[in-house]
């Protein structure tokens, strides 16, 4: 069974293919452009690397969200484009879980943050048994000081990964003290080889889906959307 996922969610772009569950090979750009100038690209290199034709993919995947509006657009369009051209399933993978994925091994809490701009942050908190997860903060949008709050509240040791908790670390070292520990900046970024892993378990799951009834999770609403709803309220 091969699988190809992508991640275009963030500032970076990777493209990843498994191969019976082991990964085959990655590639992972950090071009300060447009995804979709390169995504296709990394995805050809990719395969051409393997000796692998797109026909002989059986299934992908893909970061769903949250992130970049624009980057989570260009990717699912992309994934989409394959698997309906080839007829394969498809599976959205939660960009937050993608991020703390890599953390499964170490003790206490994990949370994965990502930048969502406007002084706010998408965050969710986990607690891993190996590869099994549980929620322990569901994904949403916040400020700092409210992440810093809901980690205070659980009392626990907690690392932190993403660009979020980059940006903000002064802020919520100088909150949580001991319990707060972070990740290596480089370390913090979304890998395609751990969304293609997590897609591969989503499938053996049972969670696969088709191209049309993958969606985003977008958390927040776009700019576009808050200008729409605005502009209907105020002819109301």
């Amino acid at each position: 069974m091969n699988l190809l996922a992508i991640d275009t969610s963030g500032v970076a772009c990777s493209a990843a293919l498994l191969s019976s569950g082991r990964l085959q090979a990655e590639i992972f750009a950090g071009f300060d452009q447009t995804h979709a100038r390169h995504v296709m690209g990394l995805i050809n290199l990719l395969m051409q690397a393997v000796n692998i034709e797109a026909g002989e993919i059986n299934y992908f995947g893909v970061t769903s969200g949250p992130g970049s509006f624009t980057g989570l657009r260009i990717g699912m369009a992309t994934i989409k484009g394959l698997a309906l051209a080839y007829g394969k399933p498809v599976a959205g993978i939660s960009s937050l879980l993608a991020l703390a994925y890599p953390l499964r091994f170490t003790k206490g809490l994990a949370c994965s943050v990502i930048d969502a701009r406007k002084s706010e942050l998408y965050s969710e908190i986990y607690r891993f048994s190996g590869s099994d997860h549980t929620v322990v903060s569901p994904a949403s949008v916040c400020s700092p000081d409210q992440l810093v709050s809901k980690v205070s509240g659980l009392g626990e040791p907690c690392l932190f990964t993403g660009g979020g908790a980059t940006l903000y670390r002064d802020r919520i070292s100088e909150r949580l003290g001991s319990l707060a520990s972070f990740v290596p900046d480089e370390a913090g970024q979304i890998r395609a080889g751990t969304v293609a892993e997590l897609a591969y378990q989503s499938i053996l799951k049972g969670g696969g889906c088709s191209a049309e009834e993958l969606l985003p999770v977008y958390i927040r609403k776009s700019d576009a959307e808050t200008k729409s709803a605005r502009s209907l309220s105020a002819g109301t």
